[in-house]
C-alpha cells in the first residue's frame, strides 16, 4: 500500500463571489494553514492542486460562468407563454430579450419587481407574499429554477447556481404554484373576474 497523501484542492477564488472571498479570505487561508501544518505534523506529504471551476452538466447554470448564455437562450426559446417569479428584474439584456418575445406575441408574466425601464407589454405584478424564489417556465415545457435573479450582478458578479428541467412533473408543478400566485395579484384578481363575467353571460345565452 502507497504512503497516504494529503491533497488540497484550492476552488476558493471559483467557489465565492470576490467580496464574500475578501471577507472571509483571512479566516479561510488560517483554517487551510491549520489543516497542512497537521498533515505534516503527523508525516503526511501536502499536495495542493490548482482547480479550475467548469460548469459541464447539462442544464446546471452557474453565475459567472455560464448563467447570461444559458437564461438567454432560454427566454429567446419561448413561443408561446413566459412565466416569471423575480425579486428585481432589471438587466438590460434581459429586458430587450424579453420586449422581443413579446413584440413576437408571446404571454409574458412576471411576479416581482421590474426596472422602470421595462416596456408595458410585460405585465408585472407585486407578489402576494414574500418573495425570495427565482424561477420561470416557458411553453409549460421547460423550467428554471435557481439563485440568480435576471440582474446584472447575479449574472455576472456572484456565484449564484440553478438548474434548467424539462421533467414534466416539475414544469407542471412550478407552473401551477405560479398560477396560484398569479391569481391572487391584483391583475390576476381582475382577470378572474372577467372570466366570471363570461361564464356567466355563456350560462344566460
Amino acid at each position: 500500500m502507497g504512503r497516504p497523501v494529503v491533497f488540497v484542492i484550492d476552488m476558493l477564488n471559483d467557489c465565492f463571489g470576490h467580496a464574500e472571498l475578501e471577507r472571509m479570505r483571512a479566516a479561510l487561508c488560517s483554517s487551510i494553514n491549520r489543516l497542512t501544518a497537521l498533515a505534516r505534523a503527523k508525516g503526511f506529504p501536502v499536495v495542493w492542486v490548482r482547480q479550475e471551476f467548469e460548469p459541464d452538466a447539462d442544464g446546471f447554470v452557474v453565475s459567472p460562468e455560464n448563467a447570461r448564455e444559458q437564461l438567454a437562450t432560454f427566454i429567446k426559446r419561448a413561443k408561446k407563454s413566459l412565466v416569471i417569479w423575480d425579486p428585481k428584474l432589471a438587466d438590460p439584456q434581459m429586458l430587450r430579450l424579453l420586449t422581443q418575445r413579446a413584440k413576437m406575441g408571446v404571454d409574458i408574466r412576471v411576479i416581482g419587481k421590474v426596472a422602470k425601464r421595462a416596456p408595458s407589454t410585460l405585465r408585472a405584478q407585486k407578489s402576494p407574499i414574500r418573495l425570495h424564489v427565482r424561477a420561470a417556465v416557458r411553453d409549460c415545457s421547460e423550467a428554471f429554477v435557481g439563485s440568480q435573479s435576471l440582474r446584472s450582478l447575479e449574472l455576472d458578479g456572484r456565484r449564484e447556481v440553478g438548474i434548467l428541467t424539462k421533467d414534466p412533473k416539475v414544469v407542471k408543478a412550478i407552473a401551477d404554484l405560479f398560477e396560484g400566485d398569479w391569481a391572487k395579484t391584483d391583475m390576476g384578481q381582475k382577470e378572474l373576474k372577467v372570466i366570471e363575467k363570461e361564464l356567466s353571460l355563456a350560462e344566460v345565452c
